[in-house]
């Protein structure tokens, strides 16, 4: 099942993950996304950081509270791109995701589709949410060309699909550019949930998700960098002003 939902990437410590589901009203109706940084390069060097948590955490962060939709953004080495090295991957963030894990979004651009396929054979309840990259989408001049492309490698194989060229860097959001993109996704993949994100916090969501909330069924939302402060640490006042805002919008557009 797609679940629509409001996500904060950068969750490092399961107290943080506790904290943003105590801003949460427990009948919520939409999923809050507990987002989970797991970097393949950062764990081979050993590097730990205020957003990306030692491997070993993960599964304490996922919770089991029914509120929480856990994704793992797993962000393979460049050279993964092979069958073999993304579905030993995947296969990785199942096992350190634990019984909780929801969804892994693949960071990366045009993931194996056969690696894919496999693992969805042997785990269809994990949801597959793919984020489409700035270089994917500077690679086609119009919607078109590029929803022709990802149907014809991803179809059926995706859950969600994440249109996102901030990727984390906190760039401003282009409401002409992602309307531009998800309402071709929405026109290609009916059956697929569409996230928003890129730039994202509390002040901006008022004219951005709203204005596609009444275009788009079962929009989900992400956020990451502009809930966080100058170390990359949660900042929960600004979280629970996102969550509220998001609310308080969606609620209107059930």
């Amino acid at each position: 099942m797609r679940y629509p939902y409001i996500g904060i990437t950068g969750v490092a410590t399961p107290f943080e993950a506790t904290a943003i589901l105590d801003m949460t009203p427990p009948d919520v109706k939409r999923k809050i996304g507990i987002g989970v940084l797991v970097s393949e390069k950062k764990m081979l060097e050993g590097m730990f950081t205020h957003s990306h948590p030692h491997w070993g955490e993960v599964e304490r962060i996922c919770t089991p509270d029914t509120r929480a939709f856990n994704i793992i953004h797993y962000i393979p080495l460049h050279y993964h791109h092979t069958h073999d090295a993304l579905y030993v991957g995947l296969m990785k963030m199942v096992e350190i995701g634990g019984a909780h894990l929801h969804a892994i979004q693949i960071n990366m651009d045009w993931p194996s589709e056969s690696a894919i396929a496999q693992f969805r054979s042997r785990f269809p309840h994990i949801q597959i949410i793919m984020q489409i990259r700035r270089a994917m989408l500077d690679a086609f001049d119009e919607p078109p060309s590029l929803m022709k492309r990802i149907k014809d490698y991803y179809d059926g194989l995706v859950d969600y699909f994440l249109v996102d060229r901030s990727m984390g860097e906190g760039k401003p959001f282009d409401i002409h550019e992602a309307e531009k993109y998800l309402l071709a996704l929405a026109s290609a993949f009916p059956l697929c949930g569409l996230v928003l994100a890129g730039g994202l916090y509390a002040e901006v969501l008022e004219k951005s998700v709203r204005y596609f909330a009444m275009r788009i069924s079962y929009l989900s939302i992400d956020a990451q960098t502009h809930l966080q402060d100058a170390h990359r640490i949660i900042e929960y006042m600004r979280v629970k002003k996102y969550i509220r805002q998001a609310l308080q919008i969606f609620n209107e557009f059930p």
